[in-house]
């Protein structure tokens, strides 16, 4: 079976139909957003090396960012996870992102344990 089938499966085992919105996230392996009515999301997606389907919380990482910093923050992150093959893309799931007044950069921590900061320029080191 397909990552996104498996995917899709999870999705139909654990919600309505009715009450939620399935929008496609292709950067990682299977990945689809479940947006429910009140506008609460969770992203859901095929873990190629535990050979399951795996979710976050993006309000959890987003925590405090203001909204067009979390649009920022959403831009960079597809960029850095673009620039990786798939089976390293896999292995960074989002734990927490911080916005760092001082140093004008996001710190975005990984459940792997690493951790990047985001420029406002769009780079990550």
């Amino acid at each position: 079976m397909k990552a996104s089938d498996r995917v899709k499966a999870w999705i139909a085992e654990h919600f309505e139909p009715e009450a939620i919105k399935v929008v496609a996230f292709p950067l990682l392996p299977g990945g689809h957003r479940v947006i429910d009515k009140t506008g609460e999301e969770i992203l859901a997606h095929y873990d190629i090396m535990t050979d399951s389907v795996k979710h976050l919380f993006p309000a959890r990482w987003q925590g405090e960012l203001a909204k067009d910093q979390r649009k920022i923050f959403e831009a960079i992150l597809e960029k850095h996870l673009a620039s990786m093959g798939e089976t390293e893309r896999t292995k960074h799931d989002l734990e927490r992102v911080e916005w760092d007044e001082e140093e004008q950069v996001f710190k975005v921590y990984f459940t792997n344990g690493n951790w990047w900061n985001y420029t406002l320029e769009g780079t990550w080191y």
